[in-house]
Formats: C-alpha cells, sequence, structure tokens
C-alpha cells in the first residue's frame, strides 16, 4: 500500500513490473539462483515505485530528487533482467533481423562501417558519441530539475520511461540479442 499518492511514473513503473513478471513467471529462468531472486528483485522495485518513492517526495531535497528519478536507476537491471528472460526462453530473431537489414540495406551497416574507418581515434569518438547517450538520459531531465522546472523534468522522465517500458516489452516478445 502506498503511502501517498503514486505519480505518474509510478504507475508507469508498477504496469511495466507487473508486465515484466508475468514474462518472467511464463518465459523465465526456471534454475536456482535466478528462479527466486528475479521475481524477488522485480518485487523490491514495485515496492521502491509504490511505497519508498511516494513516501520520499515528502522528505529532504535529495530524497525527492531520488523518489523522481529512481527509475533510471532501474533501467540497466530491467534491461538485464529482459535478456536473462529471453536467455532462458532460448529464443533470438537476431538472424531474422539481420536478414532485414541486408535486405535494407544491402549489407551489415555496422561491420561494413568499421571495415571502412579502422582508425582508433574514430573508433574512440563514436565510442564517446555512444556512451554519451547515458548522459544524455540523465542530463536532460536533470538539466530541467536543476533549473527548477520541476514539472518539464517529471513529464521528460515519464516519457523516457514509457520508450524504456514499450522497448523492454518488445524486446520480451521479440527476443533479440543484437
Amino acid at each position: 500500500m502506498a503511502l501517498g499518492p503514486l505519480a505518474p511514473i509510478d504507475r508507469a513503473t508498477l504496469g511495466y513490473l507487473a508486465v515484466a513478471l508475468a514474462f518472467n513467471l511464463a518465459r523465465g529462468p526456471h534454475a536456482f539462483p535466478a528462479m527466486p531472486l528475479l521475481p524477488l528483485a522485480l518485487g523490491l522495485a514495485a515496492l521502491v515505485a509504490a511505497v519508498l518513492a511516494p513516501r520520499a517526495r515528502r522528505g529532504s531535497p535529495l530524497a525527492r530528487v531520488l523518489a523522481e528519478f529512481y527509475p533510471l536507476l532501474l533501467t540497466v537491471g530491467l534491461y538485464t533482467h529482459v535478456g536473462l528472460v529471453n536467455a532462458a526462453r532460448g529464443v533470438s530473431h537476431d538472424a531474422l533481423v539481420q536478414r532485414w537489414e541486408e535486405a535494407l540495406f544491402g549489407g551489415q551497416p555496422s561491420l561494413e562501417w568499421i571495415r571502412a574507418f579502422p582508425d582508433p581515434a574514430w573508433s574512440t569518438l563514436m565510442h564517446a558519441a555512444y556512451l554519451s547517450y547515458y548522459a544524455i538520459l540523465a542530463g536532460a531531465p536533470l538539466g530541467l530539475w536543476l533549473a527548477g522546472r520541476r514539472s518539464a523534468a517529471r513529464s521528460t522522465l515519464l516519457l523516457m520511461m514509457s520508450t524504456f517500458y514499450a522497448c523492454y516489452l518488445a524486446f520480451l516478445v521479440f527476443p533479440v540479442a543484437g
């Protein structure tokens, strides 16, 4: 039971966690330690969304920030959960997706790109650009928050996390390892 009103981000997170748990129970690992630990982890995440975050919104400034940004902290664990559930199922549509890429691009862009530009400096720049994605994810809503635009930060977080949840759901329904 929540100790305060659930924010939209809490409801979105709880909705995704319920779906993730259903997939976990239907298709997830059935061996120890993953079998009990994955549902437990999802339950703990639900506890954060349903109880701790609403309560923290009434706390200190740091607690309020954590109450709003906790879903971003969950993304790594939730992404890992998707991979573990899909690995247990033993199904991956990578070959099909690679055929789509072949038909669309006439080859494998990621393989051909690195062969066309084998320069370590270029590779470092491209990896840095890829890794900047993580800074942008946290930086956009955090910048809004620090600028005092709390409502915009909450909206940004909700939209970002809803997109993550939709993508995770797509990966659960149509597994690809990448």
